[in-house]
């Protein structure tokens, strides 16, 4: 469907001859010299990082250290793409209308870290189970903002390198924080006592990610900030 369909937003005209690889570096070392860039590399990182750890490897084995049976634990754990699909169509339409990247982040990072103390401290039952990983899914939609953020932050021509970078970090910090967990369980093994040290840190790297985004500047060009400096 998209050889059929997909078209170029706008003709492409080539307006000087330069190597592929020179554009590319020059695209990288522009954006990566931009801190709103840097800064969305970090915080997307840490919270797309999140659902990688959870999605892919943990959430099952929390959910069963309930006592949650091990194929019960793994279908109430794939909830959390749904969450994620789900909140993609809402969260990102929901910071349009409000010209706003900040603070529907804030409120994304919000609902995640209250939906992992939700899997790591209620008594869960299967229904539970699925009702916080959707919920946690839905808030970690808020990446999709830091390839918005880091676009607006640079020159047209490096939304490309920009949101590159961004995705490349996000990969990064997420494979770290998949094998975080294991390094606090190695000695005591699974359990949800050890599960509760275990998961401190990504707690931490929350909050972490959300002192980023209340310091990072409003970066949606309708945001009434952006339109009250253009205007003085």
């Amino acid at each position: 469907l998209a050889v059929i369909w997909l078209r170029d937003p706008a003709p492409i005209v080539k307006t000087q001859h330069t190597s592929l690889l020179k554009n590319i570096g020059i695209g990288l070392v522009s954006a990566i010299r931009t801190k709103q860039v840097v800064m969305c590399m970090v915080w997307g990182g840490i919270v797309l990082g999140c659902q990688l750890a959870l999605g892919i490897v943990w959430a099952p084995k929390i959910i069963a250290a309930h006592g949650i049976p091990v194929f019960d634990a793994n279908t109430a754990a794939s909830m959390i793409w749904l969450g994620l699909a789900v909140g993609c169509f809402t969260l990102p339409s929901w910071s349009e209308r409000m010209y706003s990247r900040k603070i529907p982040a804030l409120t994304g990072m919000g609902i995640q870290i209250l939906a992992l103390l939700g899997l790591l401290f209620l008594p869960l039952t299967f229904t539970l189970a699925i009702i916080l990983c959707l919920i946690f899914g839905f808030g970690n939609s808020v990446h999709m903002l830091a390839f918005a953020s880091a676009a607006e932050s640079v020159e047209p021509r490096f939304i490309g390198a920009a949101s590159s970078l961004v995705n490349g970090s996000m990969f990064v910090i997420g494979g770290l924080m998949i094998s975080l967990p294991s390094y606090y369980l190695q000695a005591d093994g699974v359990s949800i006592a050890t599960l509760y040290y275990a998961f401190i840190p990504y707690l931490i790297l929350l909050m972490i990610a959300g002192v980023l985004v209340l310091v990072m500047r409003e970066s949606h060009p309708k945001s009434a900030a952006i339109v009250n400096v253009n205007v003085a």
